[in-house]
């Protein structure tokens, strides 16, 4: 847990500050410390068996390596099918890791039924994020446009109404946020603020992706920007709350480092 005491978030943490954090290496002196650091931090993540953020960050780096403009294509290339064969031999050879990444996730997402202490998983939503999810649905329909109000979920998921949610762990279906920000903004706002909150990001993936393969001002730091948004916002992923917990000031960070650098980007033009 490192300095995060009896919170196992250490893997979270590093993975959310990655790539803000590699604004300290963009000049091109730092290629080989770059790559060094990449490694250490995934490294690190893996081992902490935080198994969501991990298959995040795995994903991540593979995005950012392809389209990273500090090396060669050769040399790229080369990374990747050595992170990749790396990542597979690892699951295939180390059962602890193989079991907690790979047969665990099959199992709560329905490909295998072996989890026989909860009953069968059929599909994701039989697992206990599917069941927060559901539930954030479920509260969404009662207050559609306005939601059931800002930190509410906590206190809305407990209704009895709530109990016939179609998951193998509806027992599970409460806690302090439904661990997935689009859920909570829906059940805890409504439809209103999620659809005004879709069309920024929209907007930033646009921007992102002009700025990227059309007008390719700031490159570098443009493509980190977005993979840290990527990190924090993309939509299939269990996360943390966006209205409490230290983890909610990520997300209102991020959205202020982006809006700046567009404005810069803006000026430059």
């Amino acid at each position: 847990s490192g300095p995060f005491r009896d919170e196992l978030i250490v893997g979270s943490y590093l993975t959310k500050m990655l790539f803000i954090s590699m604004f300290f290496f963009l000049t091109k002196k730092f290629n080989n410390q770059k790559l060094f650091y990449l490694i250490l931090i995934f490294t690190t993540v893996l081992l902490s068996n935080e198994r969501a953020v991990t298959i995040m960050l795995f994903f991540s780096l593979i995005i950012y390596f392809s389209f990273s403009s500090f090396m060669k294509i050769k040399t790229k290339l080369t990374i990747l099918i050595t992170f990749i064969l790396s990542i597979f031999l690892i699951m295939n050879f180390n059962s602890s890791f193989k079991s907690h990444f790979i047969e665990n996730t099959f199992d709560q997402i329905g490909l295998t039924q072996n989890n026989s202490n909860r009953g069968f998983h059929n599909s994701f939503w039989d697992s206990r994020w599917g069941a927060h999810y559901l539930t954030a649905l479920e509260i969404f329909k009662t207050k559609p446009l306005l939601g059931s109000g800002l930190r509410t979920f906590r206190l809305e998921c407990s209704n009895k109404k709530f109990e016939k949610i179609k998951s193998a762990q509806m027992s599970e279906r409460c806690n302090t946020h439904p661990h997935n920000i689009y859920f909570e903004i829906l059940s805890e706002t409504g439809l209103i603020t999620l659809i005004l909150f879709l069309i920024l990001m929209i907007i930033f993936l646009y921007k992102f992706l002009f700025n990227l393969f059309v007008s390719k001002i700031d490159y570098e730091k443009n493509l980190l920007l977005l993979m840290f948004n990527f990190i924090l916002f993309f939509p299939i992923q269990t996360t943390g709350s966006l209205f409490s917990t230290w983890n909610g000031i990520f997300y209102w960070v991020c959205l202020a480092i982006t809006i700046d650098h567009f404005k810069k980007i803006e000026n430059v033009k």
